[in-house]
């Protein structure tokens, strides 16, 4: 819709009256953490995921901090005891935290990346936050590097995630479309059955299927010509392989 044609959308509820059963650790809470002082880029010039750009310091308090507000705790290993203890309380797990062993995929949202070489500002999952969830995952939930898979199944790994992260943490696994200079080719799995035949996907990456004992959905907040706006069930895309693969 142009701009000088959109207009207010008038909700059919009342302020402060949600909908449904509210879910989650704390049930119904959302961390919102702004700080104008991670992301200095000026728009023009350079990249807005330049380490002169993002405030990596900045950006590990944020995440450090928003765990601690979701959980009610007042560490990192706390909450990430919480968190795993809570899921899989919810999963027909019992009343336990991670065990040695299991396997952690993190999906991230490349959808504008073309190449392991892209270097261009279109907006995709921030270097600095996927280097800070790595940093608290390993030191603060204490998940061994190998357990740990990053991917996007449909796009290429570019570089300034992929080295950002390798150098501190070498034996995490990336995994995308093309494979190779470190990254591994995401190999699918028939996985997924219909009751009606159609156009959609039915494999997924194998290591979902095979190995992967929990999956977080890094989501970015982004404009989008279909959606209107990407978040996290659109993210899934890159779980799910379509016909251009």
């Amino acid at each position: 819709v142009p701009r000088s044609s959109a207009v207010a959308y008038p909700p059919t509820d009342a302020p402060n009256s949600p909908m449904g059963v509210a879910k989650g650790i704390n049930p119904g809470r959302v961390v919102w953490y702004h700080d104008a002082q991670a992301a200095t880029w000026n728009g023009t010039s350079g990249n807005w995921w330049s380490d002169t750009s993002t405030n990596q310091t900045i950006v590990d308090t944020m995440l450090s901090s928003s765990l601690q507000t979701l959980t009610s705790t007042t560490s990192d290993a706390a909450a990430w005891t919480a968190l795993f203890h809570y899921f899989n309380r919810n999963h027909a797990k019992g009343d336990v935290g991670y065990a040695s062993g299991e396997q952690i995929a993190i999906k991230l949202n490349l959808n504008n990346n073309g190449s392991q070489t892209d270097a261009d500002n279109g907006i995709d999952a921030s270097p600095h936050l996927v280097l800070s969830l790595l940093r608290q995952l390993v030191n603060g939930a204490g998940v061994p590097e190998a357990m740990i898979t990053v991917y996007d199944g449909i796009r290429a790994m570019p570089g300034r995630i992929y080295t950002k992260g390798h150098a501190e943490f070498p034996n995490v696994v990336w995994a995308d479309s093309v494979g190779g200079n470190g990254r591994v080719k995401v190999q699918w799995k028939t996985s997924i059955t219909y009751s009606k035949t159609n156009g959609c996907g039915t494999t997924i990456p194998s290591f979902l299927v095979d190995s992967t004992n929990y999956i977080i959905n890094m989501p970015i907040m982004k404009g989008h010509e279909y959606a209107g706006v990407t978040l996290t069930a659109k993210n899934h895309s890159g779980s799910l392989q379509t016909r251009e693969q």
